[in-house]
């Protein structure tokens, strides 16, 4: 890994722990505002999804250890830590589970039970890359994604500017790090489905802010 390289990791490693807490932070605020848009599903999502991450992050840096990767693990677990308390935040507030929920949760377990059958068809476990890259998927980018019509019809005032532009730089601020370790410091399996993982949450946020900014 190159200098330069390395003062690029760092300072998007430095920035994603911080956007983490503003993030989260931002949203813990507007929720005693108004929880017009927000998604209790979609937090609970939020908060397996990147749990998954961490795990992901974690047996990579057991394959290829690197500066990087050991970055990576402190901002999943940063994220995830921050979205539990997001959580249980929202919560204790008069959230009222939408047929929204209800619907972002059924097509969610669904795709963990596929998944779930899938593999074990296939006599892979929860230890698998593969596997814990596409229940991330079903947990996060999915619920996103169904989170977009929510957004269009009931609006979006319960999602601050914060979120919408932390959301997706943060997202490249872990993306960029992780193609460069993959290059730099190995690309085992670990690292590869957790870049296919992040590279689906960026579309689906992108699409999120894209309804945003139209309602």
């Amino acid at each position: 890994m190159s200098a330069n390289q390395r003062r690029l990791t760092d300072l998007m490693a430095v920035f994603g722990f911080v956007s983490a807490f503003v993030w989260c932070g931002a949203q813990i605020l507007r929720a005693y505002t108004t929880l017009e848009g927000a998604s209790l599903a979609q937090y609970i999502s939020f908060v397996l999804s990147f749990a998954l991450g961490f795990s992901l992050a974690l047996s990579s840096r057991k394959e290829n250890p690197g500066r990087i990767i050991n970055q990576q693990l402190w901002l999943f677990g940063a994220w995830t830590v921050c979205g539990l308390v997001l959580l249980s935040v929202v919560a204790t507030l008069d959230y009222r589970w939408t047929r929204g929920d209800t619907v972002s949760s059924l097509i969610t377990a669904v795709g963990v039970v596929f998944t779930a059958v899938w593999a074990t068809k296939r006599g892979l476990g929860i230890k698998s890359p593969m596997i814990r890259a596409w229940l991330s998927i079903f947990l996060k980018p999915v619920p996103q994604f169904l989170l977009v019509h929510k957004v269009f019809v009931e609006g979006g005032a319960g999602i601050t500017v914060i979120a919408i532009v932390i959301g997706n730089v943060s997202i490249a601020m872990r993306l960029i790090p992780l193609i460069i370790s993959a290059k730099t410091e190995g690309a085992d399996k670990n690292k590869k489905w957790l870049i296919i993982a992040e590279t689906t949450n960026q579309i689906s946020w992108l699409a999120v802010t894209a309804v945003w900014l139209y309602r």
